[in-house]
């Protein structure tokens, strides 16, 4: 009875083996062919954003929970707004040389550590972060308007330490994104309105 057991065992792990390559094969497929979306990860996330690095590797950052906060998981319908949203204040980051296979590289910023935020929970968000690799250093950009920041990282994996050049400045401006057209840059930003505004490539104004 044991051998067939086992026997059993196996040959359901061979056809879950089996149809995870196929899955994981039309998946390829359908990346290449640009017709279809791809679920590429699991887990909740609001405002992906994924951009090409330096290393010609994918990066995806999006609104995300804090790191280890089980309703990750467990609340995939949480819409993220109101007192039940799971929206953290951390900017959390995955890679990805296919955008099929996708491996996490943990928490690289961290809102309430960043400036002198105030303790007010509702600053300590961070939504809809972009990432632009301009000039050899990442230039990020994220909201909620009360928390909103423009800052710089000089690794191609977020390791180094961030820097701040707007030093607060950047304050106010919600739903921040920037547009790169060759050798000029757009800050784009608003709430009721929508402003487009070119900046200097050196962000100095």
């Amino acid at each position: 009875m044991k051998k067939v057991v086992l026997i059993l065992l196996s040959l359901v792990l061979v056809m879950l083996t089996m149809s995870a390559g196929s899955d994981r094969r039309h998946k390829l497929k359908a990346v290449r062919k640009h017709k279809e979306a791809v679920h590429i990860t699991d887990g909740w996330i609001r405002d992906p954003y994924i951009v090409l690095g330096p290393d010609d590797t994918y990066y995806l950052v999006g609104t995300v929970p804090v790191e280890g906060d089980p309703r990750e998981m467990s609340d995939k319908n949480n819409t993220g707004l109101g007192s039940g949203s799971i929206v953290g204040g951390q900017l959390r980051l995955w890679k990805s040389d296919n955008l099929v296979d996708c491996e996490y590289l943990g928490v690289k910023y961290n809102v309430a550590a960043s400036l002198n935020h105030s303790t007010n929970k509702r600053r300590h968000l961070l939504w809809a972060p972009e990432l632009h690799w301009m000039d050899s250093v990442w230039v990020m950009v994220h909201c909620p308007s009360n928390s909103s920041t423009l800052a710089f990282n000089s690794d191609y994996q977020l390791n180094a330490q961030w820097r701040f050049p707007e030093h607060g400045k950047f304050r106010s401006k919600h739903d921040p994104s920037l547009f790169i057209d060759d050798d000029k840059v757009y800050l784009i930003h608003g709430y009721h309105e929508t402003l487009v505004l070119p900046i200097k490539k050196d962000f100095s104004g």
